[in-house]
């Protein structure tokens, strides 16, 4: 555990996230939670206000800033900076993602890799961002249990030529770019533990920063049940010391207390 990794706290303005849905949906409880994250040693915070779990209706534009801006129109942005932490914006949405770039973001999480086009001229406008591209089938995932893909790493690769291509086409450089393999997303037990095994074969790929999201994902879930293990941050935080011992780059958590 000697090589260098960062640690992006979550923080859900929803009433539906899988995990936490409804907790910080109020502005007094999410400015509670942001400072939490600070304190516990995030050196992310990662903003969203769209669940994207399976079964979830996808939100407007409108009713996704009329989330966010309980946060992004605060003082807590700023004075996280100050200290030296970055900002995520978790969207799908070009426009949700200028707004939060203008009021501070650093990082565009994208779960849908690039979905809408004008990201492409948010990232143009905003040169020092990064963006996160994560696998996926679609979004919100539609929850099938197929057979296992043993040949997932290399679907990945496949996946993140084509979208590195993508944004090098349109004069985004490769080095603004942090790969999500996108575990749970329509991925079964077998194919997440594949994906963080083989961690190692993505950095050679591509030589690009790596981010993690299991923080208490269905398949954490499964293999907690078969451990008879009551507390869930636990094995998620085994699972993600495996995945920095990989080649993890960014830890995405819910708990960080687990690191210290």
């Amino acid at each position: 555990m000697e090589r260098k990794f960062f640690l992006m706290g979550i923080l859900n303005l929803t009433p539906n996230s899988f995990s936490d849905g409804n907790l910080y949906f109020n502005k007094d409880f999410a400015l509670k939670h942001f400072e939490k994250l600070e304190r516990s040693g995030a050196n992310i915070i990662d903003i969203g206000a769209e669940s994207t779990a399976p079964g979830q209706e996808l939100i407007t534009a409108t009713e996704e800033w009329t989330r966010l801006k309980l946060i992004f129109e605060s003082n807590a942005i700023s004075s996280f900076k100050t200290l030296g932490g970055l900002i995520s914006i978790d969207t799908r949405k070009a426009e949700i993602a200028h707004k939060a770039l203008t009021l501070g973001a650093e990082i565009i999480n994208d779960v849908s890799a690039l979905s809408d086009p004008e990201m492409l001229e948010v990232l143009k406008e905003f040169p020092e961002s990064k963006i996160v591209i994560m696998h996926n089938y679609g979004i919100p995932p539609k929850k099938t249990f197929k057979e296992t893909n043993f040949n997932i790493i290399a679907e990945l690769e496949a996946f993140f030529k084509t979208k590195i291509n993508i944004l090098e086409k349109s004069n985004i450089n490769k080095n603004r770019i942090i790969l999500d393999p996108g575990l749970g997303f329509d991925k079964n037990t077998q194919e997440n533990l594949i994906i963080i095994n083989n961690l190692i074969s993505l950095k050679q790929a591509f030589n690009l920063p790596i981010l993690i999201g299991l923080s208490r994902k269905r398949f954490v879930k499964d293999i907690n049940n078969l451990l008879n293990n009551i507390d869930i941050d636990k094995t998620s935080a085994v699972l993600n010391a495996i995945s920095i011992l990989n080649g993890a780059d960014i830890i995405r958590t819910h708990c960080l207390e687990d690191f210290k």
